[in-house]
């Protein structure tokens, strides 16, 4: 015997659903406002040195933008460079207000270049390098996010220490590369300064990977 469907009225539906996005959106605005991400949503992941950093997946961040703005945003990479390690993005986040108000925050992003195992046929083979860019897009995004205020407690207190970043082969790999283009290390200093405000030491990692790759395609 088949079962009767129950018929909920339609303005019931909708202020159930109206409900739900009020509460995402509070939720989201609490903790932008308060800058507390919750503690559910923050993982931890080992980085470069054998220490470990939190982190907050990607997904949380666009469930944020949808939540705060009503899927009025946009995220486009504005460049990309595929590289012998890495790969770079720089994206372009745009987020609007259903009044008309306009914020647009970009920044690079990075991601390794995966190859597979030397227990594999296929050892040393590039795995899949759009799932590499796709990851630098998500890690561009999730920055330019945190230029907003989001998970600024979490990716804050990591600037200090991203920021001891780039290794002495990377900044040396910098200035050889400079020096092939005829640009003592003053010359490179003062580009990498006119592109970001600081010197290579002073900048992410993924930064001076972008700044190798420009040189090289002067």
């Amino acid at each position: 015997m088949d079962k009767e469907l129950i018929q909920i009225p339609q303005d019931d539906v909708f202020t159930a659903l109206q409900d739900i996005k009020r509460a995402r959106y509070e939720a989201a605005l609490t903790n932008l406002v308060t800058g507390k991400t919750p503690k559910d949503v923050v993982f931890e992941r080992p980085i470069r040195g054998g220490s470990n950093v939190d982190y907050v997946p990607g997904w949380w961040f666009v469930e944020q933008l949808n939540s705060l703005f009503g899927h009025l945003w946009d995220f486009r990479v504005l460049r990309e460079s595929v590289g012998t390690v890495q790969v770079w993005v720089l994206g372009e986040l745009t987020v609007r207000s259903y009044e008309g108000a306009v914020v647009v925050k970009t920044a690079y992003g990075g991601s390794d270049i995966k190859k597979y195992s030397d227990k594999t046929e296929k050892s040393g083979q590039v795995i899949d390098i759009a799932d590499d860019l796709k990851a630098a897009a998500t890690d561009s995004l999730k920055k330019a996010s945190t230029l907003l205020g989001l998970a600024s407690d979490i990716y804050g207190k990591r600037e200090v220490t991203e920021r001891t970043g780039p290794g002495k082969s990377q900044i040396a790999a910098l200035y050889k590369i400079g020096l092939s283009k005829g640009m003592d290390k003053e010359k490179v200093d003062t580009y990498c300064t006119q592109k970001h405000g600081k010197l290579p030491n002073e900048i992410e990692t993924v930064l001076v990977l972008g700044l190798i790759q420009e040189l090289r395609s002067k």
